[in-house]
């Protein structure tokens, strides 16, 4: 049985907003520092956020009755968003832009989308 509360847009929406929050923080040098000895784990982490995201917003509006456009859209929607939140980090944060950032935002939104299109067949048909 699904959670009434994750086909609200609440869920989205507080995700789209911790998203914003984690990617405009000062960070210092916690980006250099490999956590449990992995490099980049920060582009993992961008990939789990925008998974997240999608899935999340995937889940909000097909399980409502949107129509499979949406579910483009929301693709769509999520590289803009990750593409975005780069620029604002370089324009009005003391973060850089990182084109690797949005390619792992990119794949991010991408692994969201696949997953939930597997986890939900009954919904194309």
């Amino acid at each position: 049985m699904q959670n009434r509360f994750l086909i609200t847009p609440w869920p989205a929406l507080i995700w789209t907003g911790l998203i914003f929050f984690l990617l405009t923080i000062k960070t210092g040098t916690m980006e250099s520092v490999p956590l449990f000895g992995i490099r980049n784990i920060d582009k993992l982490v961008h990939v789990v956020l925008f998974g997240i995201f999608v899935w999340l917003w995937c889940n909000y509006f097909l399980k409502n009755g949107a129509s499979k456009l949406i579910f483009f859209l929301i693709i769509l929607s999520g590289i803009a968003y990750g593409a975005g939140m780069e620029f604002y980090q370089d324009h009005f944060t003391t973060r850089e832009f990182e084109l690797a950032d949005i390619i792992a935002d990119a794949a991010g939104v991408i692994t969201g989308a696949v997953y939930f299109g597997i986890k939900n067949k009954p919904l194309w048909k």
